[in-house]
């Protein structure tokens, strides 16, 4: 499952969704936010998800990406057309 939207409020029912998912053998990718935060995103805080953030064409931490621990991977995100 990807997961390209998050918010900053965990609740049980999305809790309860993803380690139902999670449970099940199923994997869940997400974005860890775009406000510069130092703080991941939800779901992408949940343990046992793939959380990504952005970098730019230098591989660098895109300026807008946020950061944290739990931060699993990060792709490419700044100037795709």
């Amino acid at each position: 499952i990807n997961i390209s939207l998050g918010s900053f409020g965990s609740s049980m029912m999305l809790q309860n969704a993803v380690q139902y998912a999670l449970n099940n053998r199923v994997i869940i990718v997400a974005a860890v936010g775009n406000e510069q935060m130092n703080q991941l995103a939800y779901p992408a805080a949940y343990p046992g998800v793939i959380a990504v953030g952005a970098v730019d064409a230098q591989r660098k931490q895109a300026f807008f990406s946020n950061s944290g621990r739990g931060l699993t991977l990060a792709a490419p995100g700044v100037g795709i057309l």
